[in-house]
This record gives C-alpha cells, sequence and structure tokens, in this order.
C-alpha cells in the first residue's frame, strides 16, 4: 500500500511519516476531553485567563475552547497548552447532613469492636488453616 521513496542523499519519507503519524496519535491518546469539560489553560497567551471550557476538537492538535473571561466566543488553542481541570473533592464536600458525628467514647467503642473482629477472623482462619 505505501512506498518508500528514498535516493543516497535523502531520508526515508515513509519512516518520517510514520513516526509522525505515531506522534500525532500518541498525542490524540493522551488528551482525551469530552465536549462540556472544564479545562486549565497551561501556556500560550490566553494562560493569564486561565480556565475554559472544551468545546470539541479543532483538527490533530487543537481543540475549540470557550476561554473564561474572553470576548471571543471560542478560540482555537493546542492541546499541549490545556489540560484537564483536577477536581477538588474538599471544596465538593456538600454539608447536606449525611454526615456521622460521634463522640471520643463512642469512637474508641468502635475502635475496639474492630479491633476483636479483627482477631475472631485470624483466629478463624487459623483453625481453617489447620483442617484444610
Amino acid at each position: 500500500m505505501f512506498q518508500s521513496v528514498a535516493t543516497p542523499d535523502q531520508t526515508d519519507v515513509l519512516s518520517i511519516s510514520r513516526s509522525h503519524t505515531t506522534t500525532t496519535t500518541n498525542r490524540i491518546m493522551k488528551h482525551r476531553y469530552v465536549p462540556g469539560d472544564q479545562i486549565e489553560i497551561v501556556a500560550g497567551i490566553y494562560k493569564k485567563h486561565a480556565r475554559g471550557t472544551y468545546l470539541g476538537p479543532s483538527g490533530l492538535l487543537s481543540a475549540s475552547v470557550k476561554v473564561i473571561g474572553d470576548t471571543r466566543e471560542k478560540r482555537n488553542l493546542r492541546l499541549s497548552s490545556i489540560r484537564p481541570v483536577m477536581k477538588d473533592w474538599a471544596a465538593d464536600d456538600d454539608d447536606d447532613g449525611d454526615d456521622v458525628v460521634l463522640t471520643k467514647q463512642e469512637y474508641v467503642s468502635l475502635l475496639e469492636e474492630i479491633s476483636c473482629l479483627s482477631d475472631s477472623l485470624k483466629k478463624l482462619q487459623l483453625k481453617v488453616e489447620r483442617l484444610g
């Protein structure tokens, strides 16, 4: 299907094409986004805005991004200039009343009970090993 075109003075065009395709594929596989994902801008002139929303792909190595605080509806940024925003689990902790509050005495009694159960489990494992 592919034919290598090379002369003694030139490099192999096919091998360059394959290595470029592999590099491009690796970059695409490393950056997987879904439209609507929040992204962080880590390089380029829009870095000062810091965040945006991924709108979709724009070529092999670029993405359409709605930059927060920008006047234009969308910008095309390189995939190497953006990264997904890591979710801060501590900040998302909603106080909806599902938390369990224990006194110190209740906490200590639970730890003792867990310790007793752990010891019982070890004894049971030893009995099973002796029988089996």
